[in-house]
């Protein structure tokens, strides 16, 4: 037992399969507990106090109305932390527990921020990335509600954030020039570390196994006749399919009379 793990551990492939249990603990770790839909549903809930309860019921009914009149559908959630989690994860998760969209269709959006992250994220249904591309999604989080929750004014942000995704659905919308900022500014929308994490993770499973190609050929010399076999294309096996079996044969045994022609003159 101790053995096999050894050996195991000791070759790339070993470790590539400890850094995946690792990365599958860290992620089951990090599974994140989103709010219980509300009873009855809205399509506005500022479970982080940050908007008047004049300015929900404002925002609240002119969703219904777009909700009403359309197939697509709208809701906001403000949230007091994500609890350590990646917002992009925590967005995902809140859209489809809650169920927003229609039934069938995925043409929801979800506007989420989270007050002590101060990140904001826009997930969009499969059934409106065409109308809502994530660039334009982006672009209303840096232009519209980053500048206004800057300044505290939550309300005013996310009005004019979903004006504008109701103006995109219907194929109305058009960028501000003025407002467009240069590539290379900050993305507030984040990019989970999970990410990041996978990346790594490949990187180092790829040195890894770079490494332990090297430390086998130098423990049998690059001049041993098996390595350097190895090193020019030649493996035992396809040099065994190309002369057939019963050439393969024939060849093992004249090498070995003439290894023992060898040890007899000697």
């Amino acid at each position: 037992m101790n053995t096999f793990l050894t050996f195991r551990l000791r070759s790339p492939a070993g470790w590539a399969w400890l850094l995946a249990l690792w990365l599958g603990l860290v992620l089951a770790a990090q599974a994140q507990n989103v709010p219980a839909r509300p009873d009855p549903p809205h399509l506005v809930n500022d479970l982080a106090g940050l908007m008047q309860p004049q300015e929900v019921a404002a925002l609240e009914q002119k969703l219904v109305a777009y909700d009403d009149s359309t197939s697509s559908q709208i809701a906001v959630v403000t949230v007091p932390s994500l609890d350590g989690n990646d917002i992009a994860d925590y967005a995902q998760k809140l859209y489809e527990s809650w169920g927003i969209g229609r039934k069938g269709k995925d043409n929801g959006i979800l506007v989420l921020v989270a007050k002590q992250e101060h990140l904001a994220r826009i997930q969009t249904g499969y059934g409106l990335e065409g109308a809502v591309p994530d660039a334009l999604a982006k672009r209303i989080i840096s232009n519209t509600l980053v500048p206004a929750f800057k300044e505290n004014n939550y309300y005013a942000g996310l009005d004019r954030g979903t004006d504008q995704l109701i103006a995109l659905a219907k194929g109305e919308y058009k960028a501000d020039p003025s407002q467009v900022q240069q590539q290379g500014s900050r993305d507030h929308s984040g990019s989970g570390p999970g990410f990041w994490i996978i990346i790594g993770v490949l990187v180092l499973f790829f040195i890894l196994r770079s490494r332990g190609g090297a430390a086998g050929a130098g423990a049998g010399g690059l001049h041993s006749p098996h390595h350097l076999r190895r090193f020019l294309g030649w493996p035992r096996r396809i040099r065994r399919r190309r002369l057939g079996r019963w050439g393969w044969r024939r060849r093992r045994l004249r090498g070995l009379w003439r290894r023992q022609q060898r040890r007899r003159r000697g």
